[in-house]
Protein backbone atom coordinates (compact mmCIF):
# COMPACT_ATOMS: atom_id res chain seq x y z
CA UNK A 1 0.00 0.00 0.00
CA UNK A 2 1.62 3.52 -1.12
CA UNK A 3 -0.45 6.50 -0.29
CA UNK A 4 -0.15 9.78 -2.56
CA UNK A 5 -0.06 7.73 -5.61
CA UNK A 6 -1.86 10.04 -8.43
CA UNK A 7 -4.27 8.63 -11.08
CA UNK A 8 -1.91 9.02 -13.71
CA UNK A 9 0.80 6.64 -12.03
CA UNK A 10 -2.07 3.85 -11.52
CA UNK A 11 -3.88 4.00 -15.03
CA UNK A 12 -0.87 5.45 -17.19
CA UNK A 13 -0.85 8.45 -18.61
CA UNK A 14 -3.07 8.45 -21.87
CA UNK A 15 -5.84 11.18 -20.93
CA UNK A 16 -8.35 8.60 -23.24
CA UNK A 17 -7.60 5.91 -21.41
CA UNK A 18 -6.86 6.28 -17.83
CA UNK A 19 -9.63 6.81 -14.98
CA UNK A 20 -9.18 11.05 -14.67
CA UNK A 21 -12.40 11.85 -12.79
CA UNK A 22 -13.41 9.87 -10.24
CA UNK A 23 -16.73 8.99 -8.74
CA UNK A 24 -16.17 6.71 -6.16
CA UNK A 25 -13.52 4.49 -4.60
CA UNK A 26 -13.59 0.46 -3.07
CA UNK A 27 -11.29 -0.62 -1.01
CA UNK A 28 -9.88 -4.22 -0.49
CA UNK A 29 -8.72 -6.78 1.98
CA UNK A 30 -7.37 -9.79 1.43
CA UNK A 31 -6.83 -12.30 4.29
CA UNK A 32 -7.50 -15.90 5.47
CA UNK A 33 -10.70 -17.34 6.71
CA UNK A 34 -9.72 -17.92 10.15
CA UNK A 35 -8.32 -14.38 10.64
CA UNK A 36 -9.88 -11.59 12.54
CA UNK A 37 -9.35 -8.14 11.04
CA UNK A 38 -9.73 -4.74 11.98
CA UNK A 39 -8.91 -2.04 9.26
CA UNK A 40 -8.70 1.80 10.77
CA UNK A 41 -9.74 4.76 8.25
CA UNK A 42 -8.71 8.18 8.95
CA UNK A 43 -8.34 11.78 7.40
CA UNK A 44 -9.33 10.18 3.89
CA UNK A 45 -9.63 13.59 1.41
CA UNK A 46 -10.36 13.21 -2.29
CA UNK A 47 -7.62 15.61 -3.48
CA UNK A 48 -7.69 16.89 -7.23
CA UNK A 49 -4.33 16.88 -8.99
CA UNK A 50 -3.85 19.94 -10.97
CA UNK A 51 -3.36 23.62 -10.46
CA UNK A 52 -5.28 23.34 -7.45
CA UNK A 53 -3.53 22.60 -4.23
CA UNK A 54 -5.38 22.25 -0.89
CA UNK A 55 -3.71 23.36 2.27
CA UNK A 56 -2.65 19.76 4.72
CA UNK A 57 -2.17 20.27 8.05
CA UNK A 58 -3.41 20.66 11.05
CA UNK A 59 -1.44 21.97 13.90
CA UNK A 60 -1.45 25.62 15.09
CA UNK A 61 1.23 27.08 12.45
CA UNK A 62 2.88 26.04 9.50
CA UNK A 63 4.66 27.62 6.52
CA UNK A 64 3.21 28.19 3.15
CA UNK A 65 6.50 27.34 1.87
CA UNK A 66 6.58 24.04 3.39
CA UNK A 67 5.98 21.18 0.82
CA UNK A 68 4.10 18.95 3.43
CA UNK A 69 2.08 21.52 4.56
CA UNK A 70 0.04 20.75 0.87
CA UNK A 71 -1.63 17.99 -1.37
CA UNK A 72 -0.67 18.80 -3.95
CA UNK A 73 2.33 21.40 -5.28
CA UNK A 74 3.09 23.96 -3.25
CA UNK A 75 1.15 26.54 -5.29
CA UNK A 76 3.87 29.67 -6.43
CA UNK A 77 2.43 30.79 -9.76
CA UNK A 78 0.02 32.85 -11.91
CA UNK A 79 -3.10 30.72 -12.00
CA UNK A 80 -2.31 28.47 -9.70
CA UNK A 81 -5.30 27.96 -6.81
CA UNK A 82 -4.73 27.48 -3.07
CA UNK A 83 -7.53 26.09 -1.17
CA UNK A 84 -8.15 26.05 2.54
CA UNK A 85 -10.51 23.95 3.28
CA UNK A 86 -11.05 21.08 6.55
CA UNK A 87 -7.67 19.73 7.47
CA UNK A 88 -9.31 18.18 10.93
CA UNK A 89 -8.50 21.14 13.11
CA UNK A 90 -10.49 22.24 15.84
CA UNK A 91 -8.70 25.50 16.53
CA UNK A 92 -7.71 28.67 14.46
CA UNK A 93 -5.10 27.86 11.29
CA UNK A 94 -2.33 30.44 11.46
CA UNK A 95 -0.51 30.11 7.79
CA UNK A 96 2.38 32.21 7.88
CA UNK A 97 3.50 33.31 4.40
CA UNK A 98 7.01 32.96 5.01
CA UNK A 99 7.57 34.06 0.81
CA UNK A 100 6.51 36.08 -1.58
CA UNK A 101 3.82 34.09 -3.32
CA UNK A 102 1.51 34.18 -6.71
CA UNK A 103 -1.42 32.36 -6.92
CA UNK A 104 -4.69 33.05 -9.61
CA UNK A 105 -6.96 32.31 -6.50
CA UNK A 106 -7.38 31.48 -2.72
CA UNK A 107 -10.92 29.54 -1.45
CA UNK A 108 -11.73 29.12 2.13
CA UNK A 109 -14.08 26.50 2.86
CA UNK A 110 -14.31 25.51 6.31
CA UNK A 111 -15.79 26.54 9.97
CA UNK A 112 -12.78 27.29 12.32
CA UNK A 113 -10.75 30.32 10.79
CA UNK A 114 -7.89 30.63 8.58
CA UNK A 115 -5.59 33.55 8.86
CA UNK A 116 -2.41 34.15 6.10
CA UNK A 117 0.02 36.01 7.82
CA UNK A 118 3.61 37.16 7.32
CA UNK A 119 5.59 40.05 5.62
CA UNK A 120 5.78 38.15 2.50
CA UNK A 121 2.98 39.52 0.04
CA UNK A 122 1.05 37.09 -1.88
CA UNK A 123 0.65 38.64 -5.39
CA UNK A 124 -2.64 37.47 -7.52
CA UNK A 125 -1.95 37.30 -11.31
CA UNK A 126 -3.38 34.94 -13.85
CA UNK A 127 -2.71 33.99 -17.35
CA UNK A 128 -4.41 35.20 -20.03
CA UNK A 129 -5.60 38.30 -18.46
CA UNK A 130 -8.61 36.82 -16.42
CA UNK A 131 -9.46 38.36 -13.15
CA UNK A 132 -7.90 36.60 -10.07
CA UNK A 133 -10.44 35.73 -7.00
CA UNK A 134 -10.52 35.03 -3.34
CA UNK A 135 -13.72 33.13 -2.25
CA UNK A 136 -15.33 32.77 0.79
CA UNK A 137 -17.68 29.36 1.17
CA UNK A 138 -18.13 28.96 5.07
CA UNK A 139 -16.32 30.20 7.91
CA UNK A 140 -14.74 34.15 8.19
CA UNK A 141 -11.40 34.28 7.75
CA UNK A 142 -8.52 36.70 7.10
CA UNK A 143 -4.90 37.58 5.01
CA UNK A 144 -3.47 40.04 7.04
CA UNK A 145 -0.42 39.43 4.89
CA UNK A 146 0.23 42.05 2.20
CA UNK A 147 -1.80 40.99 -0.87
CA UNK A 148 -0.44 42.57 -5.09
CA UNK A 149 -2.88 42.63 -7.05
CA UNK A 150 -1.50 42.08 -10.60
CA UNK A 151 -4.92 41.43 -11.82
CA UNK A 152 -8.62 42.92 -11.17
CA UNK A 153 -9.66 40.59 -8.59
CA UNK A 154 -13.21 39.76 -7.41
CA UNK A 155 -13.83 38.95 -4.04
CA UNK A 156 -16.79 36.72 -2.85
CA UNK A 157 -18.16 35.97 0.42
CA UNK A 158 -20.90 33.80 0.13
CA UNK A 159 -22.39 33.06 3.61
CA UNK A 160 -24.35 36.14 5.24
CA UNK A 161 -22.58 35.76 8.26
CA UNK A 162 -18.71 35.38 7.01
CA UNK A 163 -16.48 37.69 7.38
CA UNK A 164 -13.30 38.34 5.30
CA UNK A 165 -10.44 40.85 6.38
CA UNK A 166 -7.70 42.11 4.65
CA UNK A 167 -4.93 43.83 5.58
CA UNK A 168 -2.90 46.44 2.95
CA UNK A 169 -3.85 45.71 -0.45
CA UNK A 170 -1.75 47.16 -3.61
CA UNK A 171 -3.78 47.41 -6.68
CA UNK A 172 -2.18 49.66 -9.03
CA UNK A 173 -4.18 50.12 -12.30
CA UNK A 174 -6.42 47.24 -10.93
CA UNK A 175 -10.34 46.97 -9.60
CA UNK A 176 -11.47 44.59 -6.88
CA UNK A 177 -15.09 43.69 -6.70
CA UNK A 178 -17.10 42.45 -4.05
CA UNK A 179 -19.69 39.66 -4.24
CA UNK A 180 -21.69 37.53 -1.87
CA UNK A 181 -24.16 38.40 0.65
CA UNK A 182 -20.75 38.16 3.54
CA UNK A 183 -18.99 41.32 4.71
CA UNK A 184 -15.47 42.33 3.63
CA UNK A 185 -12.82 43.88 6.19
CA UNK A 186 -10.18 46.22 4.31
CA UNK A 187 -7.66 47.65 6.64
CA UNK A 188 -6.12 49.71 3.64
CA UNK A 189 -6.75 49.32 -0.13
CA UNK A 190 -4.46 51.10 -2.76
CA UNK A 191 -5.94 50.45 -6.08
CA UNK A 192 -8.07 52.06 -9.26
CA UNK A 193 -11.37 51.13 -7.89
CA UNK A 194 -13.57 49.30 -5.51
CA UNK A 195 -16.92 48.02 -6.44
CA UNK A 196 -19.57 46.59 -4.10
CA UNK A 197 -22.28 44.29 -5.98
CA UNK A 198 -24.18 42.44 -2.73
CA UNK A 199 -22.86 43.02 0.99
CA UNK A 200 -21.18 44.66 2.48
CA UNK A 201 -17.64 46.48 2.89
CA UNK A 202 -16.31 48.08 5.96
CA UNK A 203 -13.19 50.05 5.48
CA UNK A 204 -11.26 50.36 8.93
CA UNK A 205 -8.80 53.25 9.90
CA UNK A 206 -5.31 52.75 8.27
CA UNK A 207 -2.51 51.47 10.27
CA UNK A 208 -0.21 54.09 9.26
CA UNK A 209 -0.82 56.74 12.15
CA UNK A 210 -0.17 59.37 9.26
CA UNK A 211 -2.87 58.15 6.88
CA UNK A 212 -6.15 59.34 7.50
CA UNK A 213 -8.31 56.45 5.93
CA UNK A 214 -8.04 53.03 4.95
CA UNK A 215 -8.84 53.89 1.12
CA UNK A 216 -6.17 56.01 -1.04
CA UNK A 217 -6.48 57.09 -5.04
CA UNK A 218 -9.58 55.02 -4.88
CA UNK A 219 -11.87 56.72 -8.06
Amino acid sequence: FESDVPFSNVFGPNDATQLTTPTGFQLYFNKSNDQPLTAYLDNVQAVPVGAAAHWAKNDSASNWSDPTSWWGVVPDGAGDIAVFASAAFSSPELVTVDLPRTVGQIDFNFSNAYTLAGAAAITLDTTGGADAAVNVLSGSHAITAPLVLNQNVAVRVAPPGATLTLGDLTATGHNLTKTGLGTLVINRFRGNALSVTEGLVRLTPAADPSLPAALENVS
